[in-house]
């Protein structure tokens, strides 16, 4: 539920240099239309942490998962080009947050200094480690 809840302290650790390497996925939610799928890939020089949404009552979920499909092709090309300085990248299309910028900082300075607009943020990663 903290995924789905985007709590700030994963990003916190991700940006201070104490989150392990991990992925994780889940699916949770509350209410009629607020599921999403959550996404969490810490590996090496890239981190992703995003959210997309599914599975609510009134969302087209067929087209979501085509979005979350997309998404996922563009994690997996960044992780082919992580390489040099860890690189940050937030989405969540469900509570309107994208940010993408090196490691360092706290959340709201890193907000603040690498706000994106929806998926930019991916944009801005690829640029970034390229």
């Amino acid at each position: 539920m903290l995924m789905y809840l985007f709590e700030p302290g994963f990003l916190a650790d991700v940006l201070a240099g104490r989150a392990p390497d991990y992925a994780a996925v889940s699916h949770a939610g509350h209410g009629t239309n607020s599921y999403a799928v959550n996404y969490h890939l810490v590996h090496g020089n890239l981190a992703v942490l995003m959210q997309v949404g599914w599975g609510g009552i009134y969302t087209d979920n067929a087209a979501a998962a085509r979005r979350l499909g997309n998404l996922w092709r563009r994690c997996e090309a960044l992780h082919g080009l992580a390489d040099g300085r860890r690189i940050v990248c937030v989405y969540s299309d469900i509570r309107g947050v994208s940010a993408c910028g090196p490691a360092g900082g706290d959340v709201n300075g890193f907000f603040a200094a690498h706000h994106t607009v929806g998926e930019a943020a991916f944009d801005t990663a690829e640029r970034l480690l390229a």
